[in-house]
């Protein structure tokens, strides 16, 4: 069970570095184009709310995805869980909110 949990956080951390690297390559990538909307005198905040839109959008559609093919894939998996519910409420809340 151990091992099992080692495993689950180191997934989770690989996940989270993935999505902090796509957002610095992301931010490298438009330099130039953030550096003109500072010029030209958009906030600063705006700027990081776009960028933080712009990078979310493709953690919800993929998180939306995950949640939609666990939540269908239960019932196979059910017999390797253990102490949880295949459909508990806390487990399907708990993880995505980890990742954003």
């Amino acid at each position: 069970m151990l091992v099992l949990t080692v495993f689950g956080f180191a997934a989770l951390l690989l996940a989270a570095v993935g999505i902090y690297g796509m957002m610095a390559y992301s931010v490298a990538q438009r330099g130039r184009e953030i550096a003109v909307r500072l010029a030209l005198g958009a906030e600063s905040r705006r700027i990081r709310n776009m960028v933080v839109m712009q990078g979310l959008r493709p953690v919800v559609v993929g998180m939306v995805c995950g949640v939609a093919a666990a939540f269908a894939l239960t019932r196979l998996l059910s017999s390797l869980l253990f102490r949880v519910q295949p459909r508990d409420p806390l487990v399907f809340l708990v993880a995505p909110t980890v990742l954003v």
